[in-house]
């Protein structure tokens, strides 16, 4: 894949010479190139230069457009793609909202691509934990996407597990369970049951059914998930990943601490490799393989992970947030168990 990537900034670049020569640095159409940079560096996770080359689209489409145009939009939207990609949920926010104010002027009546953007705005206020926000904004896409594109679109599922999600984080798994099953009815049936956004229906599945403590039926989803994605997407993919935390997870509540121990690491390998040493998914892995190693009483193990969150999610989230607060209230656990 990452030659394809590769081919095609090959070719964009040879298009950018000719139009910085030919048109200028601020046209349009160099514009648009520029945006296009953006997106084959954000696929490769090359985000530093993703970004900086959205910026330059933006600038010009600014200038020559005004803030208002849908182009302008577009591209606030693109540069809030990328800061959440980083982990910077602040700025991603910020642009988001740019980006919406646009779509809702051109867009008065709704449309799928406003609809998409307050899914975006809505996975934000969801990491952040402010789940009231999250169920809005959620809430306002699925309005929009049952009328148009109808209750059996993808895109419509999409926005049953996105719902799904908050209620899971406010530990209402009823109405979790009820929202992932309407969109994995949708997802086997138009996508299949072999298809990767199906096999991360099923780990979502998966983990309320841990929560809900049927662990039997916990790993019947999981493993459903990890034959697709292991085949189709690969070992080294964040949606595989999610799903070795989940196993790792399934494997401690029975008690099968060396497996789950395997797990967690394999999780945190895909994370440090694909997301990044600061991503707050990282994070995640981190505090999951302290919690194993802090249940297998190795404190010192514990606390290098805890400490390694920590770090992560202050920058990313702040002091106050839910996560940082519980992984700080973590270290002085682990700091009283090491001075006994």
């Amino acid at each position: 894949m990452q030659s394809f990537y590769d081919k095609a900034l090959h070719y964009l670049f040879k298009a950018l010479e000719i139009q910085e020569n030919k048109l200028g640095a601020e046209h349009l159409d160099t514009a648009t190139t520029y945006n296009n940079l953006a997106l084959v560096y954000e696929r490769k996770g090359t985000y530093s230069q993703a970004l900086d080359y959205c910026n330059k689209a933006l600038a010009t489409r600014k200038r020559l457009l005004g803030g208002e145009h849908y182009l302008t939009g577009q591209t606030h939207n693109d540069i809030a793609g990328i800061y959440f990609e980083m982990g910077n949920h602040q700025q991603a926010l910020l642009h988001y909202h740019k980006a919406l104010a646009v779509q809702e002027k051109h867009f008065a009546d709704g449309h799928p691509s406003t609809a998409k953007t307050y899914n975006d705005i809505a996975v934000v206020y969801e990491m952040q934990g402010e789940y009231a926000k999250s169920l809005d904004y959620c809430h306002k896409a699925l309005a929009i996407q049952e009328k148009l594109l109808g209750a059996e679109h993808p895109i419509t599922a999409i926005t049953y597990n996105n719902i799904a999600l908050t209620y899971k984080m406010q530990d209402n798994y009823d109405s979790a369970l009820e929202y992932n099953k309407k969109a994995l009815t949708v997802q086997e049936k138009i996508l299949g049951k072999e298809h990767p956004t199906t096999a991360m229906t099923y780990n979502n599945i998966s983990v309320i059914y841990s929560e809900l403590g049927d662990y039997d039926v916990e790993l019947e989803y999981c493993q459903k998930a990890l034959t697709i994605q292991e085949s189709v997407l690969g070992e080294e993919h964040s949606d595989t990943a999610a799903t070795y935390c989940n196993l790792a997870d399934i494997c401690k509540a029975k008690g099968d601490s060396d497996t789950a121990l395997m797990y967690f690491k394999k999780d945190l390998a895909v994370c440090e490799k694909v997301l990044g040493n600061n991503h707050p998914d990282t994070a995640t892995a981190y505090n999951n393989l302290a919690f194993m190693y802090y249940e297998l009483q190795n404190f010192n193990a514990a606390m290098q992970y805890f400490n390694k969150a920590l770090a992560i999610f202050d920058k990313a989230f702040g002091s106050n947030h839910p996560h940082t607060v519980t992984i700080r209230n973590n270290i002085k656990e682990v700091s009283r168990q090491i001075e006994c």
